[in-house]
């Protein structure tokens, strides 16, 4: 469990569109992937043609389109790790 304090919300439109509070920064983006951090961790959205449409930091909050097929959240947020669903990492 995260000892982090704050507050994210998430919320996925048809898999087209992430609306999103809790956003303290942009790490990187492009078409396919967008890096973020939120008052509770690192979160990366994956897709195709992702392209953010809002963004006002000042009050947290993001808007995503494209077609969002993942989202991966950072077990740590001073350390930014994906997971695999399947397989082993040996």
């Amino acid at each position: 469990m995260n000892n982090t304090s704050g507050s994210h919300n998430l919320i996925i439109n048809n898999r087209s569109r992430a609306t999103l509070d809790g956003v303290t920064a942009v790490i990187s983006f492009d078409d396919r992937t967008i890096a973020l951090r939120t008052e509770l961790g690192e979160l990366s959205i994956d897709g195709e043609n992702l392209n953010i449409v809002k963004l006002e930091l000042e009050e947290g909050k993001l808007i995503v389109e494209g077609n969002i097929t993942g989202l991966f959240y950072a077990d740590q947020i001073s350390k930014p790790a994906k997971r695999r669903l399947f397989g082993s990492d040996k």
